[in-house]
């Protein structure tokens, strides 16, 4: 049996405020914890010649879903190693740029919930941004190309 195609239906972008806080680094003292909104270039919140590991972690609410929908959590701009969790539990481990991350969530979220998105290698001398985070509520195409209802 073949799967159906899935178009989005819903699209609930996570742009902020995301909380950030500094793991580690080659600076003598880390920067204090933040907020930021996304997309952001992270040379706007980190200090000049900063580099190392940072965590940012945005709240969100449990989206309604129909019986045919699915949730996914869309990452853009993905240009360094990054490792995402949603509640504590992996959602996926980015080792090589992909640039865009799709990742199913449905059984992963809760009626509130955490999303952490934790960069490995942040180097503000780089220039490079963080693209748009979103939710995608997602259902099956149907056979005349518009989204069942």
């Amino acid at each position: 049996m073949r799967e159906e195609p899935l178009v989005a239906a819903h699209r609930i972008r996570l742009r902020g405020p995301w909380e950030f806080e500094v793991r580690g680094s080659a600076l003598g003292s880390l920067p204090s914890p933040g907020k930021v909104h996304v997309p952001c270039r992270f040379a706007a919140h980190l200090p000049p010649g900063f580099r190392g590991r940072v965590r940012y972690v945005r709240r969100f609410g449990q989206p309604p879903l129909a019986a045919a929908e699915t949730l996914w959590l869309v990452v853009e701009g993905l240009a360094l190693p990054a490792r995402i969790e949603l509640n504590g539990r992996p959602v996926a481990a980015v080792d090589a740029p992909p640039g865009r991350g799709e990742f199913m969530i449905s059984g992963l979220v809760e009626p509130r919930n955490v999303l952490c998105v934790e960069f490995a290698e942040v180097d503000t001398a780089s220039e490079v941004d963080w693209g748009e985070v979103c939710l995608e509520v997602r259902q099956p195409q149907n056979k005349i190309g518009e989204p069942e209802t």
